[in-house]
């Protein structure tokens, strides 16, 4: 091959390069836990409704590649809130979070899946008392903007459900229900700058 057509070859390369669509990546945020809120509830005898007070989140968010998408969250198990101010001391215990040994709960995505539009399935891992599980989770999109790098905020609402004896916490079955249910509730503010932030819940 002649050097011109070295050069020729090297001239076509660059322009198809340049031509082809750049794949944009997910955009980081941080998950600000004052416009957010993560609560669970058991049933049973003493039927309880509680939410994590600290926590952090990491969210790397695509909404037009949502598959892209993932999301890291820990909870801190020793700053619960419950609707029955005496089970608090109880969750702590060794029988329940053993939060002494095990301070915090962690969920990670594994992958996010659409469905119908503005609903996505997440696969995680979810990881209590050290015991680590499958988990999977319904996440609802309530509003968002159309790309990732457009100004606006995105209201994320999901939840999901668990066994509490799956991670060891099998104590007071006859008076506290095996199923535990999850619900969060998000709202992330999205700059042009791509610059983590939020905004309060219903426009505080």
């Amino acid at each position: 091959m002649t050097m011109q057509a070295v050069w020729r070859c090297g001239a076509f390369c660059l322009l198809l390069a340049a031509s082809l669509p750049v794949a944009a990546k997910p955009v980081p945020y941080k998950l600000d836990q004052r416009y957010a809120t993560i609560a669970f509830s058991t049933t049973g005898l003493i039927a309880t409704q509680g939410y994590f007070r600290e926590f952090t989140g990491h969210l790397a968010l695509d909404f037009q590649h949502p598959q892209n998408s993932s999301v890291d969250v820990t909870l801190d198990d020793t700053a619960i809130t419950l609707s029955w101010p005496p089970g608090v001391q109880m969750l702590e215990s060794p029988a329940y979070f053993d939060a002494s040994a095990h301070p915090h709960i962690r969920f990670r995505s594994l992958s996010i899946t659409p469905g119908k539009p503005g609903h996505y399935i997440i696969m995680g891992a979810l990881t209590i008392r050290g015991i680590t599980r499958p988990q999977l989770m319904d996440a609802t999109l309530l509003r968002a903007p159309a790309s990732s790098d457009e100004a606006g905020t995105a209201d994320f609402y999901v939840t999901g459900k668990l066994k509490r004896s799956a991670f060891g916490m099998v104590a007071d079955q006859g008076a506290v229900g095996n199923i535990v249910r999850l619900r969060i509730h998000a709202r992330v503010m999205l700059a042009r700058q791509n610059r983590p932030g939020g905004v309060p819940p219903h426009g505080q």
